[in-house]
Parts: structure tokens; sequence; C-alpha cells
């Protein structure tokens, strides 16, 4: 059977660092709440920063070690100290997966090239995607989504 799921990425407070990222947050909350029907299985991916070496070492950052607890409630969750999310992903390729979450530029960027590897076929609803770094890391983590994921970069329309 084919499933539809939510992949909800680092849909974390600790991730909210502008009113942008703030009003993209509220709007991904009232999505999930709204729309949670739609989807077989909503499974959120949690950044958890305990594991990692290359997190200090190469990018100099070392917060949330401990975070924060999830405003929604998933139907699977599954904590990760990196970028990659591969290990926890059960998807086939008969399966739909719409994705959304923080960091555009990051973990949700890499989400979705494991997805594309899976062969499943997904959609990221970008107006649900934020990035810490502000609205140009934002777009520049759209700008290469479209490159890479062509019709796959879509928005919510809520």
């Amino acid at each position: 059977l084919a499933m539809h799921a939510l992949l909800v990425v680092d849909l974390q407070r600790e991730f909210v660092k502008d009113a942008a990222g703030k009003e993209r947050y509220r709007k991904s909350l009232d999505y999930i709440e709204k729309n949670r029907n739609k989807y077989d299985c909503v499974i959120a991916f949690v950044y958890r920063n305990d594991g990692n070496p290359n997190m200090k070492r190469l990018v100099g950052w070392d917060d949330v070690s401990k975070p924060m607890e999830l405003e929604f409630k998933p139907d699977r969750t599954y904590f990760h100290s990196g970028y990659s999310v591969h290990k926890h992903l059960i998807i086939s390729e008969s399966d739909t997966v719409d994705v959304l979450g923080f960091d555009t530029d990051a973990c949700v960027l890499a989400a979705c090239f494991e997805l594309f590897d899976l062969k499943c076929n997904f959609r990221i609803l970008s107006d649900l995607c934020w990035s810490s770094g502000g609205e140009a890391m934002h777009t520049c983590g759209l700008n290469v989504m479209g490159r890479q994921f062509g019709r796959a970069l879509m928005e919510s329309n809520v």
C-alpha cells in the first residue's frame, strides 16, 4: 500500500531566529493541525546536537544539545545530529512525502536529496520552510531545490 506522509524536518523553536521565521513556524504548525487527516503518517525529525563532532569542529556550532518539546504531536519522532535523516526513512517508491521545516538550506535540503535517491514521490512545501540564517539563506536553499528537484518545489496552498 502506498503511504502519504508528512515529513517535518526540525520544526523546532530553537531555529526561529527572526520575525519571518516565527511567521513560518506558526504557519507550519497551523498547517500540520489543519491538514493532519490528509496524511497516513506525520514523521518528525528533531535535531539534537549530541553525536556529530563536525558541527562544532567545522561549523563552530554547539547549540541544541537538549531540544525543547515539539509543539505538535507526530506519529513518529526521530532524532538526528547531522544533516542526514536517511537512517530512519522507511519509504518506498510508491509513497508520497510532503516536506516542510527548518533550515531550507541545510537539513530540509539534505532530506530532499535523500528522498530523491530513495526514488519516492515528494513535494517540498516551500512556503512552510525557512532558514535560521534568514531570508537570503532560505532563498539560496530554494534555488538549489528548484534546480535539483524541479516540479517537487511547490507551495502548500494554505
